[in-house]
Formats: structure tokens, C-alpha cells, sequence
């Protein structure tokens, strides 16, 4: 006979059980951690090129990695797309086909977590090297008469801003031949922003307050405030010009905090009482203004790298003085010319340009200072590289503008005579002041005869694309019934022709301006989706130059 303590047990048994059961669950959901769910990336853009699309966004903090998802139906979300898994900060999508669509969405991961889908961004991969028509209808827009007068525009350099609008500085005719300074500004679509001086464009004259002569924007770039700031020219005497840096603000009136009423001018950098010129400017991380260019020393030009402050004065702590002067570097004592300075991550200041050597030719030289505007004397051959007939034709080599890529390497656009003619050329040179040999053939690339004339091609700007792929832009000789014809080549990141832009690695384009003479491209520049802004001049039927813009996709 049971006891009552054993009925009661089995009485109790599968309470006890299920008290044990919620017991458990309850611990068991309490230790779990909730799944981190991160927010959605932003601003996917899917830029296109000849079978690729290149894709980025911005970060999310605290993601681990990304997954890519697409398909070439719209709409495409994580159940629908086809998923590339681990993406870290961009991706370059290969293997397509030209001409069809393809749409993308991205996911940040954080943990086991993912979040949901992107915006959708579409791309069609297309043969590069194609004039862009979305702009301005042709893929080119032409101008003339910014200043008044009827005797020629030119553009010398471009820039895009962070709305994706066109900024081109250079030179416009007045109706007394003389060239204002002048500064474009064209919306996406290649129309004029009148929100710029309420039509487009602004002009300024006489900035060194000389009896007429020129004035012109060489350079220009956006300082972290989004303000305009151009390195150029400015008549200060007959025949006598000083070195002059603009800046203007969104609107297009000029910064009346910055130097005397918008505008610092510089003159006798060299002590020989000629001529200084500014070809280059570049913004520090600090906010400092740094300007390259030559002033002559009563003998030939020196190169000259100066320093300003926010408001227009010089920095002092540059050099003791805001001024560097080089003369001699090649090795003879001749025409020195800073044409780009290139600002490294840590601050070091690279300064390209030419100088001369003991034969009398020009070489390109590269200069580098450290911060405080001494000689690196680890770079080169004591703080500076000379580099003579990239080409192979023992003459002059010019450097124009400089890159930095990824790697921190520096790429130099310019040209170098063969033994034959002038040849486009890209150098590249390595953090230590060295050519890096394994580019191109012993650190250069160079090519002839883009336009067929079997003339002169010369290479003048440079730009790095989304793929890192190399853009440069000049000019070459078309024959003697077309002249100089526009012309814009890219290289692989190894130093070779990328066949895919143009169908042989290089576009040529003449007659913008509709007068059957020379067209030139001086400055580039690479836009919000990848594409090729370039800027310069062709003739028109007057005959006279305009200013022009070219893009290409």
C-alpha cells in the first residue's frame, strides 16, 4: 500500500514537469541577444563602362561587410536579385554584356543581422570613349563672348562640385582684344547655372591694376567651404605680368574676407623684376592655399611654390617667408616651371613641373617639401626627381599635372620627344621619388599619331577614373587640312592602351566650334558617375577661339 507522501508525488509529477519546462525557456530566451539590424546603405551609384559597372555607396557605421543583389529586371530586391556576398566597400561588376541593363541593390551586414535593401541603381554597360549626348544634346557645349567681346574664349581647367555641377575657369576676350579672367558654371545637363552671377559666368579684370593687358584663370579647385578659388595671371606692366589667385563664392561674387577685395596678387617671387605666373593651385587639410608656378630672376624663371592662409596673406611658417624658389635642379640653370602641385595624405608637397638640364634641355622634374616647405631629401635624388626622353628621343620631356592613385603612387601627364616626334606620356612615380619600372616600358607610357597626321601628340591633363583606369587629354595633329585635333587616351593601371575606350584605347574629336581649325584640350576632370569632363578651345568661323567642354562617357 502506497503512502500518501508517493500518491502525492504522482499527484504533483507533471506540474513539477511543466514548472521545470517555462522554468527552462525563460532562462534559455533571456540569454539570447537581440540581432543588430544596421541601417540601409546610401547614394548606391552604379557607374558604367565597355562589359563592367563600377558600384560604390557610402558606409554604414559599424557594418562589417555588404552584399550586393542584381538582376536585369528592375525591382530587384533580396529574394529576386542574384547575391554577391561580402562585399567590403565597393565592387567592380565584370563579365557583362553592352547594352543591357542592369539594376543593383545593396544590404550592409553587422553581425548576423542585414539590413534591408538600398535605393535601386541601374547601369548599362556601353562601349567608352562615346560623346555623351545627355550633354548639351551633342556631348559638347561651346561658348564665346563671356567678357563681351568677340576675340576668343578659352577654358583652361575644370571641375566638378558635389551637386555635379561644371566649373571651367580660363580666359574671355574683351571688345578691346585684351582676355578677362573668366569662370564658367553648367549644370549636369550642360546648361548655364544662372544661379551663377544670375547667368552663368562671371568675369574679372585688371586684377594687378595694370594699363590694360590680360588676366587669366590657369587653375582652379573648391576649398572644404565649397568656395572657388583660381591660380593665374593678372597684366601689371607692358609685357610684365604677376601672379594672381581669385576666390569667389557659390554665388559668383568674389570672397571680400580673402586678400583685398577677393583677390591676392604676387609679384617679383625671383627678385629679377619680370614676369610671375601662376599655373596651379591645390587646398591643404589645414585650409591653406598652395600655388605653383615660375617667376624670373632678372635671367630665366625659377619655380616658385608659395603658401597662403584662409584670409589671402602669407603663411610664414612656410619657408620663414610663404615662398620657396628653385632654380638650378636639373642640373643647368634655366627656365624652372611648376605646373600641378599634388598634396600627399601625410602633407607632404609634390610640385610638377620641368626644369633644365645640363644639355639645355627641359626634363620632368618633380619636387618634393615636406610641410613646413624644406626639401624631402629622401625623395629622388635629394628631394627631387629629373627624368630625360621617356620617348627615347634625348629632348625635352614636360610634365603638366599630376595624380595620386590609390596606392599613393604619382601619376605625371605631359609629353616626351621620341626620336621622331612628340609623344603623349604618363609617368609613374612611386612614394620614394623613384620610376616604378614595372609601368608601362622602365615607368613611362607613351603614344604617336592619335589623329592620324603623323604629327605631334601632346598629353596636358590627367584624371583617375572610378576603375582607377588613367584619362589623359591633349591633342595631336590631324593633317594639314584639320590641324590639332582634340584628343584623350586611357591607359591600364600597368602602363598600356585600354582598347575598350574608343575600340583602340584613344578618341580624337575636331571642328567643336565649327570653323575647321585646331582643337585643343587643356584640363580634365572625372564627374559624380564617372564620365570624362574636359575643357579647352576650338576655332570657330570668325575665325576665333571658344571655350569649350567636351564629355564623354
Amino acid at each position: 500500500m502506497k503512502s500518501s507522501c508517493s500518491y502525492l508525488v504522482s499527484a504533483l509529477r507533471p506540474i513539477l514537469i511543466l514548472v521545470l519546462a517555462i522554468l527552462f525557456a525563460c532562462s534559455d530566451s533571456s540569454d539570447k541577444k537581440p540581432v543588430s539590424v544596421p541601417d540601409a546603405p546610401t547614394n548606391l551609384a552604379a557607374t558604367p563602362a565597355s562589359l563592367e559597372v563600377t558600384l560604390s555607396w557610402n558606409p554604414v557605421p559599424a557594418a562589417t561587410s555588404y552584399n550586393l543583389y542584381w538582376s536585369t529586371s528592375s525591382g530587384v530586391t533580396k529574394a529576386t536579385g542574384t547575391k554577391v556576398s561580402d562585399v567590403m566597400t565597393g565592387y567592380l561588376h565584370t563579365g557583362l554584356t553592352n547594352g543591357i541593363t542592369h539594376y543593383y541593390v545593396v544590404t550592409a551586414v553587422q553581425g548576423g543581422g542585414e539590413s534591408v535593401e538600398s535605393t535601386e541603381a541601374s547601369a548599362t554597360p556601353e562601349n567608352a570613349g562615346i560623346l555623351d549626348t545627355s550633354f548639351g544634346g551633342t556631348g559638347i557645349v561651346v561658348h564665346n563672348g563671356a567678357a563681351g567681346g568677340d576675340s576668343g574664349d578659352r577654358g583652361e581647367a575644370i571641375v566638378v562640385d558635389s551637386m555635379g555641377r561644371i566649373l571651367v575657369a580660363g580666359g574671355s576676350g574683351t571688345t578691346s582684344f585684351e582676355l578677362d579672367m573668366t569662370i564658367w558654371r553648367f549644370n549636369d545637363d550642360g546648361t548655364f547655372d544662372t544661379s551663377f552671377n544670375g547667368q552663368g559666368w562671371i568675369t574679372h579684370a585688371g586684377a594687378a591694376g595694370g594699363p590694360g593687358g590680360d588676366d587669366v584663370g590657369i587653375d582652379l579647385t573648391l576649398d572644404g567651404a565649397g568656395r572657388i578659388v583660381v591660380a593665374g595671371t593678372s597684366a601689371f606692366d607692358v609685357g610684365n605680368s604677376d601672379a594672381v589667385v581669385w576666390r569667389y563664392l557659390d554665388d559668383g561674387s568674389l570672397d571680400m574676407t580673402f586678400g583685398a577685395g577677393g583677390f591676392v596678387v604676387h609679384r617679383d617671387a625671383a627678385g629679377g623684376g619680370g614676369n610671375d605666373h601662376a599655373r596651379a593651385v591645390a587646398i591643404d587639410s589645414a585650409g591653406n592655399i598652395l600655388v605653383t608656378g615660375f617667376s624670373d630672376n632678372g635671367v630665366n624663371s625659377d619655380m616658385v611654390l608659395a603658401r597662403f592662409l584662409d584670409d589671402g596673406s602669407l603663411d610664414t611658417g612656410f619657408a620663414g617667408s610663404g615662398v620657396v624658389i628653385s632654380d638650378g635642379t636639373g642640373g643647368a640653370s634655366g627656365n624652372e616651371v611648376g605646373r600641378d602641385v599634388v598634396i600627399e595624405p601625410a602633407g607632404r608637397i609634390l610640385v610638377v613641373g620641368t626644369g633644365v638640364n645640363s644639355s639645355g634641355d627641359t626634363d620632368l622634374t618633380i619636387w618634393a617639401y615636406e610641410p613646413t616647405g624644406v626639401l624631402d631629401f629622401t625623395y629622388g635624388l635629394g628631394g627631387f626627381l629629373v627624368e630625360d626622353s621617356a620617348a627615347g628621343g634625348m629632348a625635352d620631356d614636360e610634365g603638366f599635372e599630376g595624380v595620386l592613385d590609390v596606392s599613393g603612387n604619382l601619376l605625371v601627364g605631359g609629353y616626351s620627344w621620341s626620336p621622331t616626334s612628340i609623344d603623349t606620356t604618363v609617368w609613374k612615380v612611386l612614394s620614394s621619388g623613384n620610376l616604378d619600372t614595372s609601368f608601362g616600358v622602365g615607368g613611362a607610357f607613351w603614344h604617336h599619331n592619335a589623329a592620324g597626321g603623323a604629327g605631334n601628340d601632346y598629353g596636358r591633363g590627367l584624371a583617375l577614373d572610378l576603375a582607377g583606369k588613367i584619362n589623359v587629354v591633349g591633342y595631336s595633329y590631324g593633317g594639314a587640312a584639320t590641324g590639332q585635333d582634340a584628343a584623350i587616351w586611357r591607359v591600364t593601371a600597368t602602363g598600356g592602351l585600354d582598347t575598350s575606350f574608343g575600340g583602340m584605347g584613344w578618341v580624337v574629336h575636331h571642328d567643336a566650334a565649327g570653323g575647321g581649325g585646331d582643337d585643343i584640350i587643356l584640363g580634365t576632370t572625372i564627374d559624380l558617375r564617372g564620365r570624362i569632363v574636359a575643357t579647352g578651345w576650338s576655332i570657330n568661323a570668325t575665325p576665333n577661339l571658344d571655350m569649350v567642354v567636351w564629355r564623354y562617357r
